[in-house]
Parts: structure tokens; C-alpha cells; sequence
């Protein structure tokens, strides 16, 4: 039988990075919302873990800052660590420079 190869990505993001959505909580007050990021992420490891999967992983940078050991074991674990932009940023938003 023929292996087939797929690609797996995973977007390391926390539950108050939400885009363009009405009441979303400002950049301003992440520093001050419980992060919940590490213990979803850490599930995620496991069950690739288990079933012999390797992904890559699309941190964003405000979480890399934040959590640099969750990203470290993302990596020790075999698997990529790509970048997601810092904030969670929408494309069309920001300017040339940014």
C-alpha cells in the first residue's frame, strides 16, 4: 500500500485572540485575561504524540513571549514551529510598514 503524506498545522492561539469580531477583547487587555493556551496545547502534543503524528505548529508571537517554554516543547517534542504574526493581525489592516 502507497503511504500518502499529508501536512497537519495547528495555529497556537489563546481563546481571546479572536479576529474581526464585535466584542473581542482588546490587544490592550490580554496581559490581564487567564491564558488558557498551554493546557489546550499540551492536549494537542499528547494525542500527536500518541498516534506517531508530527504538525506544524503556527505560534503566534505574543504567545511565544509569554509562554517560551510551551514553544520550546513544542519543538522538543519533533514537531515545527512556524510564526503566526505577533498579534493575530488581519492582513488587510495593517499598513505597509507594519
Amino acid at each position: 500500500m502507497e503511504r500518502v503524506l499529508h501536512g497537519w498545522t495547528i495555529d497556537v492561539e489563546d481563546w481571546f485572540h479572536i479576529l474581526d469580531a464585535a466584542g473581542a477583547p482588546d490587544p490592550t487587555s490580554w496581559d490581564r485575561l487567564p491564558s488558557r493556551v498551554a493546557i489546550g496545547t499540551r492536549r494537542m502534543l499528547d494525542l500527536l504524540d500518541e498516534h506517531r503524528i508530527r504538525a506544524t505548529f503556527f505560534t503566534l508571537g505574543w504567545i511565544a513571549q509569554r509562554h517560551p517554554e510551551l514553544v520550546a516543547e513544542i519543538a522538543a517534542r519533533g514537531h515545527e514551529v512556524g510564526s503566526h504574526g505577533h498579534r493575530h493581525q488581519l492582513v488587510h489592516g495593517l499598513s505597509r510598514d507594519a
